[in-house]
């Protein structure tokens, strides 16, 4: 069950010693000082903030008065809380992103000889042997040139991502459990895998073909939606939107199918039928509202949540890719260090997609009456 996909990041929480709180809050005044004046916090900028976890470096990708997130040179993210900030200074002549040798570099250092590393044009894939790494390197490939296929068809525009993708196949689920414990994840059983937009990486292991090509499939579409601005890697982007697309790029046809081909083709089956038989949607009156207005389901009812989030992507693709593609857009754009409340939620959704909602639960429907 691919589920772990963490696009609204946890804070780091350091607890600085009592001694040196005063010394700490001169520093975090100049540092205000300096974020008034827009000096330390210029776009593109390198910058370093130190805490007592440690030092944090990157460019600004945004900050309030409070917080500040750093997009680094390999491609990860930090989370740095202002008022834990004991020094800070600008890094010069610093690239803001490593070339794909330069990180292939750094990972062959960070597992030294546990996997092997193969390259393609966006992907470093770490696997257990060199044959698996190259299979699973065109198998991302792949999925690659497919997504930005399906976009460009529906003349939605997606970006070049600014970092080599990275995943890395374990050999065993208890390498991979381990592995999560690094990311803070905890290895649920059934989990096959995971993206985490804080390290940008895959994480998955090896098993059958059939479900770790599946894992691919799922966790890559989250990567590279995540790398070529569909989705935004930092604030509170809706479970449903992110799960949605990548549910329906699980089916061959939407991958490898064209437009001119029937509908049907592009049905993602498993999900149709647990959306189909599910006592919840005997009826869809309201239906869509709750979907985009709360994740809440995806902890209390995964399946469930998961095929609803498939249900209403699928509807909206299939019948306004436009109105879609303009949703994406504005999601991504929305300021990221704030909340997104479920009024928020509907009021966005309104304007992308008209604001009579009932009647959309009644076309919703009938299109998946349609597909049944």
């Amino acid at each position: 069950m691919q589920q772990v996909s963490r696009n609204h990041l946890p804070r780091r929480v350091t607890r600085i010693p009592h001694a040196t709180r005063w010394a700490c809050l001169a520093v975090f005044c100049s540092l205000a000082m300096v974020v008034s004046g827009e000096s330390l916090f210029a776009a593109a900028r390198q910058i370093e903030l130190t805490t007592a976890a440690g030092p944090h470096r990157g460019r600004v990708l945004c900050r309030n008065d409070t917080t500040c997130w750093l997009l680094d040179q390999d491609g990860s993210l930090s989370d740095v809380r202002l008022s834990q900030v004991t020094s800070f200074r600008t890094l010069k002549n610093r690239p803001a992103a490593m070339t794909h040798a330069q990180l292939r570099d750094e990972l062959a250092r960070e597992f030294d000889r546990t996997l092997v590393i193969a390259a393609s044009e966006h992907y470093l894939v770490c696997a257990p042997t060199r044959e698996a790494a190259r299979l699973y390197a065109d198998t991302f490939e792949e999925l690659y040139r497919t997504f930005r296929g399906y976009f460009s068809i529906r003349n939605i525009p997606v970006a070049e991502p600014e970092f080599a993708l990275v995943a890395v196949v374990w050999p065993d689920a208890r390498t991979f459990s381990e592995y999560c414990l690094r990311d803070d994840i905890r290895a649920m059983p059934g989990l096959a895998g995971y993206y985490s937009p804080q390290t940008n990486r895959v994480a998955l292991y090896e098993t059958d073909w059939e479900n770790l090509r599946n894992t691919i499939i799922h966790e890559g579409t989250h990567q590279v939606a995540f790398n070529t601005g569909v989705h935004s890697r930092v604030g509170e982007t809706p479970k449903w939107l992110v799960e949605g697309l990548a549910t329906t790029f699980e089916v061959d046809g939407v991958r490898h199918g064209q437009l001119r081909e029937p509908v049907l083709s592009r049905v993602n089956r498993d999900r149709l039928s647990y959306f189909a038989h599910s006592r919840d949607n005997r009826g869809t009156t309201g239906r869509i509202e709750e979907v985009i207005t709360s994740d809440n389901r995806f902890r209390t009812d995964t399946l469930q949540a998961y095929a609803d989030a498939w249900a209403v992507t699928f509807f909206l693709l299939e019948t306004r890719p436009t109105q879609y593609a303009n949703y994406l857009a504005a999601i991504s754009k929305r300021d990221p260090l704030r909340s997104y409340t479920a009024e928020q939620r509907l009021e966005d959704f309104r304007k992308a997609f008209g604001a009579d909602l009932p009647w959309l639960d009644v076309e919703f429907q009938r299109f998946m009456e349609r597909l049944q």
